[in-house]
């Protein structure tokens, strides 16, 4: 982080002081925001002697921390960087980062630059250059994306160094390549741009590398931001933060996203923060043994009529329940005259039958009666027997 104290004497701006240091452990891993502001908080409290008690103005290339005193929520780390200054009178506008020079430099300093941590995920990535940038230039034309880019700056450079006219270009390319070129530039056969921020302007200072599509580039990167010990198994929006700090291409958070989701390290690792929807309660019935719940209880033992299972009836309504044996091998047709035996003949028809996905419910004889008859079927859902939990509940007191 950089930063210069200036003061206003006449139609120029005096230098006081400068301010810069290396970034530390943890800071190194803060987002762009709160690295900004991080910044402020400590070159505000090593010019403290000369701006306590004094209005003064803080400049930054970036733009979006001058809204921070009117930002409704902040973080934890938020909080306290701005605690911190709340003993001083200031007010923060932007400044472009062209006008920002001095305090660019003072944050470049090659003494404070460490390659060593800086630079050693994409050393693992590119296998130290030459192979993996070589992969990358041949991949440029195939890609749907940067391959028109990169033909029209080629052609380009070609009639530059011709002395053609450059005019012919908006005839030789479609319009949408010829105002996206703008964003790119080549550099010993590899494509660079700028990271851009909310308001379309460029950050000077982030010069990221383009990445085709083919072969396994991206998935290099992946496999070296994400899964390895460096890359820490950080979530979609870390790793995408980590790796538009270098690289670029199209649509790159969705891909890093469908990246981290395939992980099987953070898919049997880390728990879901997604809160569980409730379940749907069904309503409460109007009337007597309107609607029941049917159910089952299996593997019995065998009694000396041949009866190994027994069937259990419940109305919703007044939780009255009736049990009546069976065998385990009855099928729809033969308990269809056991369901009118024993219920039928002394309640009537309900008019909705709650049950699980027993193969005797979903049969087509039995879906065929009841619609005839005029009862409305409602069997759970896979999986899920809290559906018909009251036949459930009742089962329990049998068994």
């Amino acid at each position: 982080m950089g930063a210069v104290l200036m003061q206003e004497q006449g139609h120029s701006d005096a230098v006081i002081g400068y301010f810069s240091r290396k970034l530390k452990g943890a800071e190194t891993r803060y987002p762009t925001y709160d690295r900004e502001l991080l910044a402020i908080k400590n070159a505000v409290l090593h010019f403290r002697y000369y701006l306590h008690g004094q209005n003064f103005t803080i400049y930054t290339d970036y733009a979006s921390i001058q809204h921070v005193l009117l930002q409704r929520t902040l973080s934890i780390c938020q909080v306290g960087l701005l605690d911190t200054m709340n003993h001083f009178h200031y007010e923060i506008k932007y400044w472009p980062g062209a006008r920002n020079l001095v305090a660019n430099a003072l944050s470049r300093r090659p003494d404070y630059r460490d390659e060593d941590v800086a630079f050693l995920t994409m050393e693992y990535a590119i296998s130290a250059g030459a192979k993996w940038r070589m992969e990358v230039t041949s991949r440029y034309l195939e890609d749907p994306y940067f391959g028109s880019v990169v033909k029209f700056l080629a052609r380009e450079r070609d009639l530059v160094q011709e002395g053609g006219d450059t005019s012919i270009l908006s005839k030789e390319f479609e319009p949408l390549v010829f105002q996206r070129r703008k964003r790119f530039w080549m550099e010993d056969d590899l494509l660079f741009t700028r990271r851009w921020r909310q308001d379309d302007s460029p950050r000077e200072d982030d010069t990221v590398l383009c990445v085709p599509r083919g072969g396994n580039l991206r998935y290099q990167l992946f496999h070296e931001y994400h899964d390895t010990e460096l890359g820490g198994h950080f979530g979609a929006d870390r790793t995408y933060e980590l790796l538009a700090e270098r690289f670029f291409w199209p649509r790159m958070l969705p891909s890093v996203k469908s990246y981290v989701k395939s992980c099987d390290t953070c898919q049997c690792t880390k728990p879901g923060r997604t809160t569980p929807r409730p379940l749907m309660m069904l309503p409460v019935p109007q009337d007597w043994w309107s609607r029941i719940g049917i159910d089952f209880i299996t593997k019995l033992l065998t009694t000396d009529s041949g009866n190994d299972c027994i069937a259990t009836i419940i109305d919703h309504l007044t939780k009255r329940v009736y049990w009546f044996p069976m065998k385990e091998s009855t099928s729809a047709q033969e308990f269809a005259w056991l369901f009118v035996k024993h219920y039928v003949r002394l309640h009537g028809l309900p008019s909705i039958i709650v049950s699980d996905r027993d193969t005797r419910f979903m049969s087509e004889f039995w879906q065929e009666v009841w619609a005839n008859l005029g009862s409305k079927l409602k069997p759970s859902a896979p999986f899920h027997p809290q559906t018909n939990g009251q036949a459930e509940k009742a089962n329990a007191i049998i068994s």
